[in-house]
């Protein structure tokens, strides 16, 4: 029986440190490492000695320390939650982590936790978002990504806080159709720095599509004039762009709008 116990123990470990998944045990009160599979201190960086005897918290990121559940209640649950460990070079790993609570042969209680790398997964994410919601060509926000911004900066904005001024380049028509939509493209994200140049951080400046561009500015004021802030726009898309060789001098419409009464 002793034998067979030791078999099994033996072939634990070997499945423990070969797991595909990566896999820490920890004390349950100090978070202390107790031991680690290859696979977990591969996705952080570090060797398993590196790793055992120090707090697991000291790997994960400090605003999922504070965000994710208590451990018991995780695991009465059988939640997963993502975490971010902190790995040796200073990089981020995205994780889903499940725990389990088991006791040891003295009694003592241990946590297991399972780690799987989602960072894969959680970059394709967050790009498939950032791609809805943002100008492909100039990394604009888009005019969904705009508008609803817009929509909920108008629920709570007192009145005449707010402006939005709309940009339709002048016969950009003639310029792709002349120069061809390559120059046209360049135009455009020439055009995007300019004005980026010009609006605030606290603003925002998005491609409404085609040629128009679009600005929404916040805590409008007698310092911060809508009216001061178009001529500038303007004076910046006035200067000559050279564009294959081209110089092109590139005129603008530019509308102004401002929440000067309720639902508007």
């Amino acid at each position: 029986q002793t034998q067979a116990l030791e078999v099994a123990r033996e072939r634990f470990e070997l499945v423990f440190d070969r797991a595909p998944i990566g896999m820490a045990v920890t004390t349950f009160d100090e978070a202390t490492v107790v031991e680690v599979n290859r696979r977990f201190a591969q996705m952080l960086g570090y060797t398993a000695d590196e790793l055992v005897g120090r707090c697991i918290n000291d790997f994960i990121h400090a605003d999922d320390n504070a965000r994710v559940p208590p451990v018991r209640e995780r695991a009465h649950l059988g939640a997963t939650a993502e975490v971010r460990f902190i790995c040796k070079d200073g990089s981020v790993v995205w994780t889903r982590l499940l725990v389990s609570i088991m006791v040891d042969t003295d009694g003592t209680e241990l946590v297991v936790g399972h780690v799987e790398d989602v960072t894969e997964q959680r970059h394709s994410a967050e790009w498939m978002e950032w791609a809805a919601t943002h100008d492909g060509l100039t990394d604009l926000p888009n005019r969904f990504r705009f508008l609803d911004t817009l929509g909920s900066l108008l629920t709570a904005a007192p009145i005449g806080s707010v402006a939005v001024l709309f940009i339709d380049l002048d016969n950009f028509k003639v310029i792709n159709d002349s120069l061809g939509h390559e120059a046209g493209d360049q135009l455009l994200m020439a055009m995007s720095e300019r004005l980026r140049a010009v609006v605030r951080d606290r603003d925002m400046l998005g491609r409404f599509g085609g040629d128009e561009f679009i600005v929404l500015l916040r805590d409008v004021s007698g310092a911060h004039d809508p009216r001061e802030i178009a001529e500038r726009l303007r004076q910046e898309i006035a200067h000559p762009v050279q564009i294959e060789g081209a110089e092109l001098y590139v005129t603008a419409s530019i509308g102004i709008t401002i929440n000067d009464r309720d639902g508007i």
